[in-house]
């Protein structure tokens, strides 16, 4: 988890703590929180809507709109307040806080997997390509019926995994306590395969020279997007067969 200065742990723990809140409906608890794992790395903002869509769910049937609306105001000034109080120790930086952070996400590339091949066939066109292709999964899982929270977090992080242009071993420790709860084929063999990813420092130490055998990549991601349609199929069948079930009780 604690690798160089990645503290990769600190912000998963701190999104344990938002999910745990927010199981408990502790909505001002759960966005502090989840907030706080933002700023150790911004990957778990791509989960803020999952948990606003938690809040909507839970009160959607509410009778006063007014009491409602006021709720929303209060978790999405919470985050503001929150942002506020972390950037202003750092306001006489400004635009720097952020300009390597767009930099790194523009032209960095390492380990890639979807990414890494539609860079090889549309080059400067990859970027936008898996843009695109990231904001309609998105929306599918966003929108999925009846899949639990918990799910949903999964697969939108396997959803970031798939798309990321950089992949380092450590970013997958998000999706770790997740596993806890559903244990599936395809989180575990990435979670093991991008360990891998490590055989370029030996490359680099013997020629100065930071490449990763595709090889590596190969073995590191076809067999998870394998087990990743294996997992998919199975849930899908069971969601079916529990669904079919139910109608037959309901008869």
């Amino acid at each position: 988890g604690y690798i160089g200065t990645h503290i990769d742990l600190i912000g998963m723990s701190l999104l344990v703590v938002s999910y745990y809140f927010l199981l408990k409906k502790k909505w001002i608890f759960s966005i502090i929180f989840l907030t706080l794992s933002i700023y150790i790395k911004y990957i778990t903002v791509i989960l803020m809507p999952i948990f606003f869509l938690a809040y909507y769910e839970e009160n959607k049937d509410y009778h006063c709109k007014n009491i409602l609306l006021y709720s929303w105001l209060k978790i999405g000034l919470t985050f503001v307040l929150i942002t506020i109080l972390l950037f202003l120790p750092y306001h006489k930086a400004g635009y720097s806080i952020i300009e390597q952070l767009f930099f790194y996400s523009s032209f960095w590339q390492f380990n890639g997997s979807l990414s890494h091949i539609l860079a090889l066939i549309f080059n400067k066109h990859a970027r936008p390509l898996i843009g695109i292709f990231f904001v309609i999964m998105y929306i599918i899982i966003f929108f999925k019926k009846n899949v639990n929270y918990d799910v949903k977090i999964e697969y939108i992080l396997l959803l970031f995994f798939i798309s990321a242009f950089t992949l380092y071993p450590w970013y997958v420790i998000y999706i770790i306590p997740f596993l806890c709860i559903h244990v599936t084929l395809s989180k575990l063999y990435l979670i093991c395969s991008l360990n891998l990813s490590y055989w370029v420092l030996i490359e680099y130490y013997k020629t100065k020279t930071w490449s990763l055998e595709p090889l590596i990549q190969i073995a590191e991601y076809v067999p998870f997007f394998i087990f990743l349609m294996w997992d998919i199929y199975k849930n899908n069948y069971v969601q079916k067969q529990e669904n079919c079930h139910n109608n037959s009780s309901i008869k």
